[in-house]
């Protein structure tokens, strides 16, 4: 019998609380759609202030090393690296001031290109993210190099990020490695 009486309870108590509900959505939509929980106006003791941009990275200054940078990763686009196409390649033995860096940049890089598993060591793609000046004559620029996977059923590609430090030597921007 308690069973009898409590249903029709229960049925007055969910179409009651689906009438708030249906009442409360127009204003929770409203509200969504004037920014959330931000308030339309400042409170009157607030004090206004003019709105800031927001703060930027520093840009590079250099056009000469936007250039640089810019040519030398365009360079290793589309390229097999290995010792002896880099090593003998002119080109791009102008982006190091000394024999002993580039063999060291060499190494690092196809050590790298071969820890992530690119295939034939050759990277498809580089995407520049960026260039951050540090003083005059110092900048590092980090750029995600993309290839291929070294196994033919890993069909999607491989990328990870290096960041090269690239000083002023004499008037001219170089590329170093980091340290590994």
């Amino acid at each position: 019998m308690r069973m009898g009486r409590s249903l029709p309870r229960t049925g007055l108590l969910a179409v009651l609380v689906g009438l708030v509900l249906a009442s409360a959505m127009p204003a929770m939509r409203a509200h969504a759609q004037a920014g959330g929980s931000v308030p339309a106006q400042a409170p009157p003791s607030a004090p206004s202030s003019p709105p800031t941009a927001p703060s930027a990275a520093p840009a590079v200054q250099d056009e000469g090393l936007q250039e640089r940078v810019r040519g030398f990763y365009a360079f290793l686009r589309g390229r097999q690296v290995n010792i002896h196409s880099l090593y003998a390649n002119e080109t791009f033995r102008s982006y190091f001031n000394a024999e002993e860096v580039l063999e060291n940049y060499i190494a690092y890089l196809t050590s790298r290109l071969g820890e992530h598993r690119f295939r034939k060591h050759r990277i498809e793609r580089t995407e520049l993210e960026g260039v951050k000046q540090a003083g005059r004559e110092r900048a590092t620029a980090r750029v995600k190099l993309i290839g291929r996977h070294r196994d033919l059923l890993i069909f999607w590609d491989q990328d990870f990020a290096i960041e090269d430090e690239w000083r002023l030597v004499e008037g001219e921007w170089y590329v170093f490695p980091p340290p590994f």
